[in-house]
């Protein structure tokens, strides 16, 4: 059931959110702080759909002009194989699109810097994605921090992969995410300078008419997140939202109004 106070406050007024999510796992022994299990995931999509949210690609809601409601562009870091598996049929049955964020040179194909090593995406696997209608974004080629090297290193992982991902696929790929969510200045003119247009980060927020389309904030979704813990994050815009976040919220805004007064 919607909240009705959050639903209200939510749907007032336009928005933009990116999503971040990682893996899809169907149980919860399997995930990490940073995965949903399906039946999360589930209900974070049935939550979006009794919204009347728009759930666009990355790319379709950076491009487009702001429209009434709520508009969402679904993220998903490193290349799961359970996002083919889990979260595409998922999806599918609402008719939502992704994005998903891929890297390019996992050898073997495991999330070796996860605590919990899984299973990539194969090449094959991934262009399935893209038939059905995913954007298919770099995350460099071996999920490295690219503050930790140098200039030429970290324009090797964002060239690379970017290489990878367009002879694979046969199309340009312009969107990225910055693994670990770090980067520097110089890092988003690497970026430029390759072709990509847009790249997101860890940050929260919204996108606004002046975000920077190379530093994209987004909401992270974890793993304890329910719906209606999702609900208050789209609401408040932001990564942390327990009950007494929002008491706190409420409370400074309650002390600004007798100050003001």
């Amino acid at each position: 059931m919607i909240n009705p106070l959050f639903a209200a406050n939510l749907l007032d007024r336009p928005r933009k959110i990116v999503l971040m999510y990682h893996s899809v796992p169907t149980l919860s022994q399997q995930a990490t702080q940073y995965d949903s299990t399906l039946a999360q995931f589930k209900q974070h999509l049935a939550l979006l759909a009794q919204l009347n949210s728009q759930v666009v690609t990355l790319n379709t809601l950076m491009t487009t002009r702001d429209s009434q409601g709520l508009q969402i562009a679904i993220t998903f870091d490193d290349g799961y194989l359970d996002n083919l598996t889990n979260a595409l049929p998922a999806l599918t049955e609402y008719q939502f699109p992704a994005t998903l964020f891929m890297v390019t040179r996992a050898a073997p194909a495991v999330s070796q810097w996860s605590p919990n090593p899984k299973p990539l995406l194969s090449p094959q696997q991934l262009q399935k994605l893209d038939e059905q209608g995913w954007e298919i974004g770099g995350h460099t080629c071996h999920h490295l921090d690219l503050t930790r090297l140098s200039a030429s290193q970290s324009q090797q992982q964002i060239n690379n992969c970017k290489d990878d991902l367009e002879q694979q696929l046969g199309k340009a790929v312009n969107s990225f995410a910055y693994p670990f969510g770090r980067y520097q200045q110089h890092h988003e003119e690497q970026l430029a300078a390759a072709g990509f247009e847009y790249a997101c980060t860890t940050r929260a927020g919204a996108v606004q008419p002046h975000t920077q389309p190379l530093t994209i904030p987004r909401i992270t979704v974890f793993a304890n997140d329910c719906a209606p813990t999702l609900l208050r994050k789209l609401t408040f815009i932001s990564n942390k939202m327990s009950w007494f976040d929002v008491a706190g919220y409420y409370a400074s805004r309650i002390l600004k109004t007798k100050v003001a007064s």
